[in-house]
Order: C-alpha cells, then sequence, then structure tokens
C-alpha cells in the first residue's frame, strides 16, 4: 500500500473538514487552498513542522513583546497540531505502540 493509500484511509476526514472551516479568513478563497496543494503534493507534514518551528521561534521573548501577537502564534501552532492529528488519523483515544510508524 502506498503512502497516499495510507493517508486516505487512515485520515479523519470529519474532524479535518472541521478544522479547516476554524482556520485564518485569509485562506479562505472559495477555491483550492494553499493547505489542498500541500498534501495533494505530499508536503502537509513537512510544511505543518516547518511552520510550527517559525511560530516557536518568532514567539519568544525577545522577538514578541506584544502578548496579543504571542497568543495568536500559539493559536496557529495548536491549529496545525490538531490537523496534523486528523491528517494521520490519530484519535484522543486511540493507543499507539511505541514502535508503530506510519509512512
Amino acid at each position: 500500500m502506498s503512502s497516499d493509500e495510507y493517508l486516505r484511509r487512515t485520515m479523519n476526514t470529519d474532524e479535518w473538514k472541521k478544522l479547516k472551516q476554524q482556520g485564518s479568513n485569509h485562506y479562505k478563497t472559495g477555491g483550492v487552498e494553499p493547505i489542498d496543494l500541500y498534501v495533494a503534493g505530499g508536503m502537509f507534514h513537512d510544511k505543518s513542522c516547518s511552520d510550527i518551528i517559525k511560530y516557536a521561534y518568532r514567539s519568544r521573548r525577545e522577538m514578541c513583546p506584544q502578548i496579543w501577537k504571542l497568543k495568536e502564534d500559539m493559536d496557529k501552532i495548536i491549529d496545525l497540531a490538531q490537523k496534523m492529528k486528523a491528517f494521520y488519523g490519530c484519535d484522543s483515544n486511540m493507543v499507539y505502540e511505541q514502535n508503530e510508524t506510519k509512512p
């Protein structure tokens, strides 16, 4: 089974759709969203990890003295992490083996 087939079988599509609707309005164009391109191109995981690192780095105390901006960045990290969990079909009630891997 290819990794694309695996992801299509494991993705929590209901949760994924709900999380996409909660995302930032500036990405909602009514057409293809950037996140859809990342998924279709097999780049979603790497792009999400990169963005999480970017927001965490940007939120350092000396870089982000405004608390409202810090909150925005933390919310973006949470949003991306939740989307990654839905993308991989991770359910909070599921138990994973320590050595279990996904493609």
